[in-house]
């Protein structure tokens, strides 16, 4: 459950059961007109139980202090730095260890696609991500894209494709199964890289170019 308070003119923020706060500025919410001044916890300069030099997000988990100062980060980078990960040469994955991420990517990908269309019963959910899931859909969406491939990204998806995987999807062929692995990797390979707006343009222009097979 949320509350909502308002810390200036311009800066709002809310506040959930874990008094974990988040200011923005981008002018007062719906329903909090009327709320007099003073009622949040501080100045703009001072959201949730701690301290905050800037907007951003700022609260006390425990005994550590974690304040959001990087509104431009990415995901990956946000695993990276909350986690403390040092992060690995990409040269040294194998290709059955980027397709196990580009698997993960891939499907948030598309389930973000299904799901921002409107809320669903969970098997119609269930149902229309599969048309895009599938080992047989995403060896048409790979190999629909090749010719739009750079010569590192040909590269990289035939090391997904010529890699031997432990086992395959009982409903698909082989091939087809190579070649879903293959676009997994170069997911996974992009996202790495941080060149997702690469993938998304390559995945957009194979799914337009499969639709109806």
């Amino acid at each position: 459950m949320e509350e909502n308070v308002r810390t200036s003119d311009s800066t709002c923020c809310s506040r959930d059961e874990n008094d974990f706060v988040i200011e923005y500025s981008a002018g007062i919410p719906e329903g909090l007109a009327g709320i007099p001044e003073g009622t949040g916890p501080g100045s703009s300069g001072s959201i949730g139980t701690g301290s905050s030099d800037s907007i951003g997000v700022c609260t006390d988990i425990g005994t550590t202090k974690f304040k959001d100062d990087s509104s431009d980060e990415n995901m990956r980078r946000m695993i990276l730095r909350m986690f403390e990960v040092k992060e690995a040469d990409i040269r040294t994955f194998s290709p059955l260890s980027l397709a196990f991420l580009g698997d993960a990517v891939y499907s948030v990908i598309i389930r973000t696609m299904i799901v921002s269309r409107g809320s669903r019963q969970p098997e119609k959910l269930h149902n229309e991500t599969t048309r895009y899931v599938s080992a047989a859909r995403q060896a048409a969406i790979g190999r629909a894209i090749a010719d739009l491939l750079t010569e590192e990204e040909a590269k990289i998806y035939k090391r997904g494709r010529n890699a031997s995987p432990y086992h395959h999807a009982k409903h698909a062929s082989l091939k087809d199964y190579l070649e879903a692995t293959a676009l997994e990797t170069l997911c996974g390979y992009m996202y790495l890289q941080d060149r997702m707006d690469r993938f998304m343009m390559l995945l957009q222009a194979g799914i337009e170019r499969t639709t109806g097979q």
